[in-house]
């Protein structure tokens, strides 16, 4: 279709084939523009960097392959986005989950070291308890203390008191 396009400007005399510029990368294509003095770039980038107007030239069947193939790639771009979505709902879940049993295991350890605290908390009371039984005897004024003789802790409160 290019080809034909291109041959009619330059019959016509619309253009002097020194004017027009394609791009092919087919070898008999490259040629039969070639052989009515066109310019034939490797490259479409190539003739738009050289050229002022752009004409597009496509077969109406490689237009309507376009077309399905841009309707197949959008289809298939719906399919992965919603395979996305729920691929990102499955992971929040997850990880909710996950979350949830991590505080759960949390506060199942916390409790267990509140626990052991207090219990080492009340051995320890029990432990300061039973040294100030065995050292009481200091606690009482000079003037009433004997050598060698402990007293038990209900003399002693009473002589505090």
């Amino acid at each position: 279709m290019a080809e034909s396009i291109a041959r009619g400007v330059v019959q016509s005399g619309v253009l002097p084939p020194s004017r027009i510029r394609t791009a092919h990368s087919y070898p008999d294509r490259c040629s039969a523009f070639e052989s009515f003095c066109v310019k034939v770039f490797p490259h479409n980038n190539e003739v738009v960097e050289d050229s002022d107007v752009i004409v597009f030239s496509v077969k109406p069947q490689v237009l309507g392959i376009q077309q399905e193939h841009d309707t197949k790639e959008m289809s298939v771009k719906a399919a992965h986005t919603e395979e996305l979505k729920r691929t990102q709902l499955i992971a929040e879940n997850e990880m909710r989950e996950k979350t949830m049993q991590l505080r759960n295991e949390h506060d199942v350890q916390m409790k267990a070291l509140r626990t052991e605290h207090e219990d080492e908390c009340n051995r320890l009371q029990e432990e300061l308890n039973l040294q100030k039984t065995k050292c009481c005897w200091c606690l009482v004024p000079k003037r009433r203390l004997r050598k060698n003789i402990t007293w038990p802790p209900s003399k002693i409160k009473k002589l505090l008191d």
